[in-house]
């Protein structure tokens, strides 16, 4: 058996060839210290060494095979210490010469020789979460929420404190994990005690909401600034919003115009809308349209749907800019593409309208349908109108009656007054 110690000795001689030539190569091997050794030859003049268990081995002295003089591929792999199914591999191209010997030095390193899931498996956790957010979204692969809530838990157990937010959040809506509030509010809260501010920012939102903790404003605005202090952006937008509504701190609309004036700074986009709102409304800071316009366009540029809402709404009224109905319905069906309900009812009006596209009840019925169906009670209303007025669709006033009611219950007043109204 051969001995190893911190650098792994293996002698190669090669015997006689098909002319009867013989050649030595001596084979050296720095960075790993596998327990045993395996070699053989492979078609294509590659010496292999390896724990595959196969050729020609020796329990004392050196390793022997036979080999035609000139140039040969080396390579070396042997088994992971931490993961002996993974094999570590390095190689080295060499000109071996009739009875001469050939050093190779090669140190087998994992980003050359081992896929991502093998590092992942061998320890490197940072590329765990990697793994984890492409199965998320399937990028190249086909997704597999459970196959990343994994991947996650890996790198969570393997001190990734990363790993341990995005496996939160995959409890918290049960995306390849049970849904488990309590456990997330868990793993934030290691998040947060390891470093990571985001983690901290969410566990600031499970004690706003009180979910998987008691609801405590005062401790969610703590871990809000926290969370800003230490860099991360979404704990300066959420602190502002806490300072405008006066969530566990005293109100202060000058002090939540500071705060998401940073969070806009710092690349969060909806603390861009937020301080438009603030500009919009004269809410900490003079009224002034054109400003809020600059902040809500810079938002729907950077992918925020809430800024594209805003602006469709601001080129609709004409508030800072020149009324523009078409440029309102195109930012309207962009907010709506990207999610956001409310563009879906206000681009469902102006196809009832005919207000910058084609009048179309049954498109704009389709909208109010999509808004309604996402819980934008607004949308639920504008349905009933159109079913008690037939726009588009057959009149039935029992179906409109119903969607005046959702949209009550949902706290649209003119949905109460509709219900009221229109039973009379």
């Amino acid at each position: 058996m051969i001995t190893m110690k911190n650098i792994i000795k293996v002698l190669i001689i090669t015997a006689f060839s098909l002319n009867l030539l013989q050649a030595k190569a001596t084979l050296s091997i720095d960075g790993y210290m596998p327990k045993m050794l395996f070699m053989k030859v492979k078609d294509g003049g590659t010496i292999y060494v390896d724990d595959e268990k196969k050729g020609m081995t020796s329990a004392n002295g050196p390793l022997i095979v036979q080999i035609q003089e000139g140039e040969h591929n080396v390579k070396v792999c042997f088994p992971n210490e931490k993961n002996n199914m993974l094999r570590i591999c390095g190689e080295q191209k060499v000109y071996v010469a009739n009875d001469t010997q050939a050093n190779v030095s090669i140190k087998a390193e994992r980003s050359q020789s081992m896929t991502d899931l093998e590092k992942c498996q061998d320890g490197d956790f940072k590329i765990c979460v990697e793994l984890a957010h492409i199965y998320y979204f399937g990028k190249g692969v086909s997704k597999d929420l459970y196959k990343s809530a994994q991947l996650y838990e890996k790198a969570c157990d393997g001190g990734d404190m990363s790993g341990c937010v995005y496996l939160g959040l995959a409890h918290k809506r049960g995306e390849g994990a049970a849904t488990d509030i309590d456990k997330a509010a868990q793993l934030y809260q290691k998040a947060c005690d390891g470093g990571n501010m985001l983690g901290c920012s969410l566990l600031g939102e499970a004690y706003q909401y009180g979910n998987g903790v008691s609801k405590d404003l005062y401790k969610s605005a703590q871990l809000y600034e926290k969370a800003c202090d230490g860099g991360d952006m979404s704990g300066c937008l959420s602190l502002g919003n806490a300072y405008y509504n006066g969530d566990g701190v005293t109100e202060n609309l000058n002090k939540s115009v500071e705060l998401y004036q940073k969070a806009c700074d710092g690349g969060k986009m909806l603390g861009c809308v937020n301080l438009g709102n603030a500009y919009y409304n004269g809410d900490g800071v003079t009224e002034n349209l054109n400003k809020s316009v600059e902040l809500y366009q810079k938002a729907c540029d950077g992918g925020e749907m809430e800024g594209c809402l805003n602006l469709g709404n601001a080129y609709y009224l004409g508030n800072g800019v020149t009324k523009d109905f078409g440029k309102a319905a195109q930012l309207f069906q962009k907010a709506c593409n990207g999610g956001v309900m409310k563009g879906c009812t206000n681009l469902g009006i102006t196809y009832q309208n005919g207000e910058g596209v084609a009048k179309d009840f049954g498109k704009a019925a389709q909208l109010f349908q999509k808004a309604c169906d996402n819980r934008e009670m607004f949308g639920c209303n504008n349905l009933g109108n159109i079913y008690y007025n037939g726009y588009g669709v057959a009149k039935d006033i029992y179906k409109a009656m119903e969607l005046y009611q959702k949209a009550c219950d949902g706290g649209v007043k003119v949905g109460c007054y509709n219900t009221l109204q229109k039973l009379n």
